[in-house]
């Protein structure tokens, strides 16, 4: 696969997937979507940021005078920008690693082809997220569109609604609110998506292509669930 394709098929994985993992089958490269990665990841949350505190914005100076409302505001964007354009990037490179692990492994004790290895699936996944890219990049259009001055809670930043959209928030733990928002358009796209790279890569079924990343995406939930957990705590703690 030249440079060339490796770049091109960062926008073909969203037309024409098939073709993107038939290259992958035939050369595996993942380079390309870690570079996005570290490239567009902090973009969003660079826009994102301004955004995601103003509620807090407006809190602070409900609640505290102008000098220290202004002082925990700026603690709160020094945390965001931390988490949102540091930690972020690593974060789902984790979600890479995982995932591939929980795909590849449950393939390679039950008969796998012996031109299947990690580094396809890894490509597959990382190709994978540049679906997550565009669902980033259309909610900062859409936020930007509607006016950051109109966004009264966090879950306004939440453009593309998930399965907790249905549930009461009063109903579970914030943590696993948030976390059933990771079930949404784009993730279901996704795990269609990676899907059939697996399918083209292990010469499997789409069927148990699909159960296999699904039961990845659930793996990767369940971690998500208690990093939301621990971060509820934190920020009890220091908030």
């Amino acid at each position: 696969m030249t440079l060339k394709r490796e770049i091109l098929h960062l926008f073909n994985i969203i037309a024409a997937p098939t073709e993107v993992y038939n290259d992958i089958n035939a050369t595996p490269r993942w380079r390309m979507p870690a570079g996005l990665l570290f490239i567009i990841s902090p973009m969003i949350g660079f826009f994102i940021i301004p955004a995601a505190i103003e509620p807090l914005r407006k809190i602070y100076e409900e609640s505290f005078d102008s000098r220290t409302a202004e002082i925990a505001l700026q603690t709160s964007t020094h945390y965001f920008t931390i988490i949102n354009v540091t930690f972020e990037p690593l974060v789902k490179i984790i979600r890479w690693v995982i995932l591939s692990a929980v795909i590849f492994i449950p393939v390679l004790l039950y008969g796998r082809t012996a031109s299947f290895t990690y580094t396809k699936v890894f490509s597959v996944v990382a190709y994978g997220e540049t679906l997550f890219h565009l669902m980033g990049i259309l909610t900062v259009l859409v936020i930007y569109a509607r006016g950051i001055d109109q966004i009264a809670d966090p879950s306004d930043l939440v453009v593309f609604k998930g399965i907790n959209y249905f549930i009461d928030k009063n109903a579970v733990s914030s943590s696993i609110y948030n976390t059933l928002s990771n079930v949404n358009p784009f993730s279901l796209w996704y795990i269609a998506v990676v899907s059939r790279g697996i399918q083209i890569t292990a010469t499997i079924r789409f069927l148990t292509s699909l159960m296999l990343v699904s039961m990845a995406w659930g793996a990767w939930l369940t971690l998500s669930l208690g990093e939301s957990f621990v971060m509820e705590k934190a920020l009890e703690l220091f908030f």
